[in-house]
């Protein structure tokens, strides 16, 4: 979350969940907060939104349009957890931007979204303010990534607030991960097993979607049945067929639609409960949810069966202790034989890759921007400092939670 000061108002960019407390990562109360801009859907970026309104929060939210159908999902999810009948109110704050048209937020800051291609709606964010200018990445997307077109030129700016997840190495290649992929789908079916997939709900599996998609109509991966277990996954696919002009490939809307979703947890148990072959995408992308691990509890001591991990596995996850080596796995309270094949595909990432990210900050470099590296650890984010630096950046830096920097008297970033 970054905090900007302009003519007395504070605009938020981003409301992102994180694992500590929100009081312990956030010095200003909610209600002193007059407006919140949201690059995109996922949690880590937007979810705090409902905790925010709950504490006092009672601004405007700047969201792109598809961004806002991701997060009516989500508020619904969250009425649901919270016993309420309704979704949260919050939607009534929501302010639908278009893309790269300027409109003008508290603070007579004036905003810009520009598409950043790392989701569906997912945007960097250019403010004005007087004679100033900022511009935040947000998460930037991949150029090879099937399912969403490349990030779009960033514009100048005199601070650049960048992401640096992947700062320190190259993202993995897609199309190897997708091959890769198809071959361990069609091992298991052959073998009459089960392929068991953790993956979020929300950008993850319409990705993995959009992969086998592609594979089968290639000839590359068999004609098995698909089932997306998730409670939310089939709203977030059909806010993809909903904005499919913004697609890569709008034809890829067929890919979410042709697959069998199981929602309630009945039905997930159900589902478990059968032997047939088949591809499972369950909702969890580290594999710590019930649903990822209610399946990975019948397929980890079948040898015929694959486990394929497409995301990140944090440190203490279900995910990192399947990938350990070692013939067993600890799972709820007992050792599990690991005798199904486990394997993680790294190139399904959303996030630029090293080189990716110096090209897309190009224009940082070229203006003589200042720039802060953010949303990475302290490792990738310093490497990708020193690259920058060695490109010709003018000013680079790692900033730590309650760092400011102050544009002329007009704006302040926290």
């Amino acid at each position: 979350m970054i905090a900007v000061e302009s003519n007395g108002a504070t605009i938020l960019l981003d409301c992102g969940r994180s694992v500590r407390d929100l009081r312990a990562t956030f010095p200003l109360e909610p209600s002193q907060v007059d407006a919140i801009v949201i690059t995109h859907a996922h949690r880590d970026h937007a979810g705090w939104l409902t905790e925010f309104q709950a504490q006092g929060f009672c601004g405007r939210v700047f969201v792109s349009a598809a961004t806002a159908a991701l997060l009516r999902v989500q508020f619904e999810d969250s009425a649901r957890w919270r016993g309420s009948l309704r979704p949260a109110d919050l939607e009534k704050q929501l302010v639908i931007c278009d893309y790269k048209l300027e409109i003008e937020t508290p603070g007579a800051a004036g905003l810009t979204l520009v598409p950043a291609g790392h989701l569906l709606g997912a945007v960097g964010t250019l403010m004005r303010c007087r004679s100033c200018s900022l511009f935040f990445t947000g998460d930037v997307g991949r150029s090879d990534s099937p399912l969403y077109p490349p990030p779009e030129t960033m514009p100048d700016a005199e601070l650049v607030i960048a992401e640096s997840t992947y700062g320190d190495r190259e993202a993995a290649s897609y199309e190897e991960s997708a091959s890769r992929l198809g071959e361990l789908v069609h091992d298991a079916i052959s073998e009459h097993g089960r392929v068991v997939i953790p993956a979020f709900s929300l950008g993850r599996t319409q990705l993995i979607l959009a992969a086998l998609h592609n594979l089968r109509k290639h000839g590359n991966c068999p004609d098995v049945e698909i089932v997306v277990d998730s409670a939310t996954a089939r709203a977030y696919s059909r806010a993809h067929t909903e904005f499919r002009g913004e697609l890569r490939d709008p034809g890829l809307a067929d890919a979410w639609e042709a697959v069998h979703y199981v929602e309630t947890e009945s039905e997930s148990r159900e589902l478990a409960e059968s032997s047939q072959p088949c591809v499972i995408i369950a909702s969890g992308g580290m594999a710590d949810s019930e649903r990822s691990r209610r399946h990975l509890r019948r397929v980890i001591d079948d040898p015929r069966c694959r486990v394929v991990l497409v995301s990140y596995q944090a440190v203490g996850t279900l995910g990192r202790r399947l990938l350990n080596p070692g013939p067993t796995v600890r799972m709820d309270g007992r050792n599990y034989n690991k005798w199904a094949s486990v394997e993680a595909l790294s190139g399904f990432s959303g996030h630029a890759g090293r080189s990716e990210l110096l090209r897309y900050l190009r224009p940082a470099i070229d203006c003589q921007a200042v720039i802060r590296l953010v949303h990475g650890d302290r490792a990738s984010a310093a490497s990708l400092a020193r690259a920058l630096s060695d490109a010709g950046a003018a000013g680079v830096s790692v900033p730590g939670p309650s760092d400011t920097d102050r544009l002329r008297p007009a704006a302040r970033v926290r």
